[in-house]
């Protein structure tokens, strides 16, 4: 089996860990798929090049069967930006403060993926945003998201927003922001700016103000299959 790494190269243990599942799959076919962005940034710190042996360099880690993210729920989140729609089976291991989405803790690293391995292991899925950014006589930009997608006024200042969801029209507001979250990203931004926790096995969208001006604006979950949308009106 071919595994794919992207790991975050600023965390202390970021070499060891590597160095311990290099070790946990020597002596198998395996290949281990090192993204090069990761590899270059782990091998510029002290002393820690030899973390690197025994890893293939590569620029595109949709080469790996599975793709293993080791840091925070950011590092995870990049792995899914570099996968694009192109998605496979995603193992996050946590070497940081915050693992909502990384919940395999570092020091069972090399027995979680000794399970992968084996076949012992059930799939989580998540579900993802289709995005659109509409600017006037601009081509449309499109992406996906795990988390959420956030609209934001310049600096500090807030904006004017209006806010249409599931085919209402629920009016407009001032506010700094706006937050479309999947139940994955619910316990991300959305729950900082009072949005609800919703669990991932709910298919559902939570649209969350930031800050508005207004006590009609509320927290708002609707179908996962339901259109928002999102007009910037004055800035």
């Amino acid at each position: 089996m071919d595994l794919a790494l992207v790991v975050n190269a600023r965390k202390k243990s970021t070499p060891r860990v590597l160095q311990q599942l290099r070790t946990s799959v020597a002596g198998n076919s395996h290949r281990m798929l090192l993204w090069a962005k990761s590899a270059q940034e782990v091998g510029a710190r002290p002393a820690c090049g030899a973390a690197l042996d025994g890893f293939e360099l590569v620029d595109d880690i949709h080469g790996g069967e599975i793709v293993l993210a080791l840091g925070g729920d950011g590092t995870l989140l990049t792995a899914v930006r570099l996968l694009g729609a192109d998605l496979r089976p995603l193992l996050g291991i946590n070497l940081g403060s915050l693992g909502f989405l990384t919940d395999t803790p570092e020091d069972r690293a090399a027995e979680a993926l000794a399970r992968v391995l084996r076949g012992d292991y059930r799939l989580d899925p998540r579900m993802l945003l289709d995005v659109e950014l509409r600017v006037p006589g601009a081509p449309t930009k499109r992406a996906q998201a795990l988390n959420d997608v956030v609209l934001h006024g310049p600096g500090a200042r807030v904006v004017e927003i209006g806010l249409r969801a599931a085919q209402v029209d629920l009016g407009g507001t001032l506010a700094d922001g706006m937050i479309v979250a999947t139940p994955s990203g619910s316990t991300a931004y959305s729950l900082s700016a009072g949005g609800p926790i919703v669990s991932p096995r709910i298919r559902a969208l939570v649209v969350t103000p930031i800050s508005a001006h207004t006590l009609s604006m509320r927290p708002l979950v609707i179908g996962a299959d339901e259109d928002v949308e999102i007009e910037l009106r004055r800035l």
